[in-house]
Formats: C-alpha cells, structure tokens, sequence
C-alpha cells in the first residue's frame, strides 16, 4: 500500500497548475517528508490539466483518473513508492466534493491524517509536526488550523457560529457595531494561543480521517463556500471539536483560487450556500432565512461597494502623504 507517511497533503486545482505547481513545491520544500500528497485537477480545461499532468510525469507521480480502479492502486507492488498522486476527475465538482475524492482515498491508503490545502497558500516555517502533535493527543480534536495571514498582513478567522446578528445586523449597522466588534474579537484572539473556535479559514486544516469518515465527509450539496460552518455542525453531531494554534501560520492569498468566478457569481453561490447551511444544519425557518437572505443583499449592493471606495481613497490618501 502506498503510504510513506501518516500524514497526506490534498491539493485542489482547478485552471492555475502554475499555482498548485507552486503550493505543491512550497510544502514539500518546508515540511520535507512529513507528508505525501495527493493532488486533484478538478476538471480544468485541457491546456491547464496537461501542464499538471507533464509536470506529474517528469516528477514520477502516480495518475490516476476518476473512472480508474482504485484497487489498482492498493495492489500494484511498483506503485508501493509513489507519494504523491495526480488524481484528475471528470469535471469540476467544486470544493467539498473536488476533496471529498482526495479524502477518501486517501481513507482507503490507510492515512490516518490529512491536511486540506488551498493552491494559493504559502509556508514560510514548518506547520504540520505541531498540528499533528496536537491533534493525535487530543481525542475530542477532529480538526486543528494554524493562525491564516492574508496578503497584507490581516488575520483570516477563526471564525464565530454565525446568526442572525452576523448575517443581517452586522452588515446593516456595520458602521456602528465594527468598532466595538472588532476589538472584541482581538482580545478573545489575543487570550490563548490554542483555542476552540466554531470554524476555521479552510484553506489549511489538519483532520482526523477516521472522524471524516464518520460524518461521511464534506457535505456535497454546496458547490462553493460555507463548508467549514456545515463540517463544525457534522463534527458537533459526533461530539468533535475544532481547534486553532495561534503561534504558527500560514499565508493565504484569499480569493485566488476562486477569482476566475466573477463577482456576482460568487456572490450566489456563497448565499446558495449559506441558505442552504442555515436550512439544514441550523433549522431555520422562512423568516430567519429571509433575514439572511437582505443582509447578504445588502452587503453586497451596498456595504462591499462603500468599503472598496473607503479603502480606494485611503490608499490614494497614503500615496499622496508619502
């Protein structure tokens, strides 16, 4: 069976090998050998899928495509020292099930761990050994993150449970409650450097496969966005929690690996998603649902559009100062 470690790397791609050529290269070079991967090119156009599948055929991966027999695999004595699969699928089956696809097989190799990584994600120390130590001793750990760092410096999450108050209040007194909500959440961040939040930023999180596996995996109904909120509600399901480790980082340069969407298509898959999350997994009715449903509206009509403009002029503002 293949399996040089306990530990493997998914790594989605969807139109930028370069990217994934880049995140695949970044963590193999700073965590060495403790992980292997399996790297799945969730149906990208043609030009894109060959330049991954050339680069897998000069680096002596394994390939393997989605209608191939998986025993093939768990069987063939050549294969024993492969660890890094390309796994390419049909079609573009969106997160949840693009590393459904990578989580169980690599259930079926016998890992015991798997990280979720986005391909536009960046290491700059050693994440993983302090991830796994800390998951592999904690019995009520299903899933553990390292503090996310955008591209100019900003912490991305961990995150609240959402509600009401996230989805409509927030976005429609925005002005009056960030302050106060913003300093708020830096000292419940600043108070432990391991904490549990409901969710983590899922571009980088370490699980237990064998928790995984109990709650069937990702939900595959959303297509994009509001996975790790449905994921903290499965594991809650079980009695599993998620945890964060504040003192190590990853760099994430967000919106990357979604940007080829435009922005009013990501808009509704996210509030498909949400509602669909808020639904299912939190039994709202149609009058909480609507509620989200105008916070989300007006956020992006009216909020998002005033906040780029207020961040356009600080920037012109700072230009000009210097």
């Amino acid at each position: 069976m293949i399996k040089l470690s306990e530990v493997v790397t998914i790594i989605l791609n969807w139109n930028n090998s370069e990217m994934t050529i880049k995140t695949f290269e970044n963590i193999q070079e700073i965590e060495k050998d403790k992980t292997d991967f399996i790297i799945i090119d969730n149906g990208s156009e043609n030009n894109e899928k060959e330049k991954l599948i050339e680069y897998a055929r000069q680096n002596h991966w394994k390939i393997l495509k989605e209608d191939d027999e998986i025993s093939e695999i768990l069987n063939n004595e050549k294969d024993k020292n492969a660890n890094v699969i390309l796994y390419i699928l049909n079609k573009n089956y969106g997160y949840a099930k693009g590393n459904n696809f990578g989580l169980k097989l690599a259930d079926l190799l016998g890992y015991k761990y798997a990280i979720i990584a986005n391909n536009d994600v960046i290491l700059e120390e050693e994440v993983i050994e302090k991830l796994l130590q800390f998951v592999s001793t904690n019995e009520d750990i299903c899933v553990v993150g390292p503090k996310i760092i955008g591209p100019t410096g900003e912490r991305q999450g961990p995150f609240f449970k959402p509600n009401l108050f996230s989805e409509f209040f927030y976005p429609i007194f925005f002005f009056w409650i960030y302050p106060f909500y913003r300093a708020f959440k830096s000292f419940l961040l600043s108070y432990k450097k391991i904490i549990f939040p409901y969710r983590l930023t899922g571009c980088f999180m370490l699980m237990k496969l064998d928790c995984m596996r109990k709650i069937n995996f990702f939900d595959e109904n959303t297509f994009l966005y509001a996975e790790e909120p449905i994921l903290a509600e499965k594991l809650k399901s079980i009695g599993k929690k998620t945890a964060y480790i504040d003192d190590i980082y990853v760099k994430h340069f967000h919106g990357s690996s979604v940007i080829k969407y435009k922005r009013k298509k990501r808009f509704i898959l996210q509030l498909e998603s949400n509602l669909y999350y808020f639904k299912k997994y939190r039994n709202y009715g149609k009058l909480k649902l609507f509620l989200v449903k105008v916070g989300s509206y007006y956020k992006f009509i009216v909020l998002t559009p005033v906040m780029d403009k207020i961040r356009n002029i600080l920037k012109f503002i700072k230009r000009k100062v210097r």
